[in-house]
């Protein structure tokens, strides 16, 4: 009789605890843009405009930027991220719905 009445107060001590507990809620992280940096809809023509940049390809930056694979970010947006960068230094983030990838240094991330 006395496991029984313990196994109902284990019971009743885990309801409580949930009880209390706070809720979860799942936070945005926002950050601004900064102004000069390029922006792409795949991360692979982001890759692609690093590689052009690297060999001074001005034809092929200004190819991909022509047909809007990639922009150049305007400063001072606010944009929700979406994806941190771990060993990368690309960042992707959504503005009006719509998902890019930037260089990490591309947005201001706040205090």
């Amino acid at each position: 009789m006395r496991v029984d009445k313990i196994k109902d107060t284990i019971q009743l001590l885990a309801f409580l605890i949930i009880l209390w507990l706070p809720s979860v809620e799942a936070y945005a992280f926002n950050a601004i843009t900064k102004g000069g940096y390029v922006a792409c809809t795949k991360k692979e023509w982001l890759e692609d405009m690093f590689s052009f940049s690297a060999e001074k390809d001005i034809n092929s930056l200004q190819s991909y930027l022509d047909s809007k694979k990639c922009i150049i970010i305007k400063e001072g947006l606010l944009v929700t991220i979406k994806e941190f960068p771990g060993l990368s230094n690309i960042v992707v983030f959504v503005y009006r719905g719509v998902i890019m990838w930037a260089h990490i240094n591309a947005l201001d991330y706040g205090d």
